[in-house]
């Protein structure tokens, strides 16, 4: 059941994902960074909300507010705030295929980080899986 359950909820973060670019479209009129900094400040505020009504402000009290934890989120915040300011730049200048394929890409770039840096074993139907991915990638890519 849970699995299914994940499946669901995946199935439901990628639709939302995929319109997203109609979404950002409509706010062409808005300045860009405007557009990412919002995104990233809202999620913020909802993730709070969502940690103070599951009653969980005591751990993440405890676990987000260290020196070591602050720097790492600070960095986070940065990347997620620049990765957003792409893709909406991307998609209010109708770069969305590039955008789109650099979106797949990235996977496969964080599963060769694991495996060459992190010295991170892959299974055959890993492997089989990243083979699938990357024809997935490069046939759209010959086409463009």
């Amino acid at each position: 059941m849970i699995i299914q359950q994940g499946v669901v909820y995946a199935i439901v973060a990628f639709t939302i994902w995929g319109f997203f670019p109609i979404y950002w479209k409509q706010l062409d009129n808005v300045p860009d960074i405007q557009v990412a900094v919002h995104r990233v400040v809202w999620c913020g505020f909802v993730l709070l909300l969502l940690v103070i009504f599951t009653c969980q402000w005591n751990t993440f009290q405890s676990t987000a507010f260290t020196k070591r934890n602050f720097v790492i989120y600070g960095i986070a915040i940065l990347l997620l705030t620049g990765s957003v300011f792409i893709f909406v730049y991307a998609t209010n200048t109708n770069r969305i295929v590039e955008v789109s394929l650099a979106y797949f890409i990235n996977p496969m770039v964080n599963a060769l980080i694991g495996r060459v840096v992190l010295k991170e074993i892959f299974t055959l139907w890993q492997y089989v899986a990243l083979a699938i991915a990357f024809a997935g990638v490069l046939i759209p890519t010959i086409a463009y």
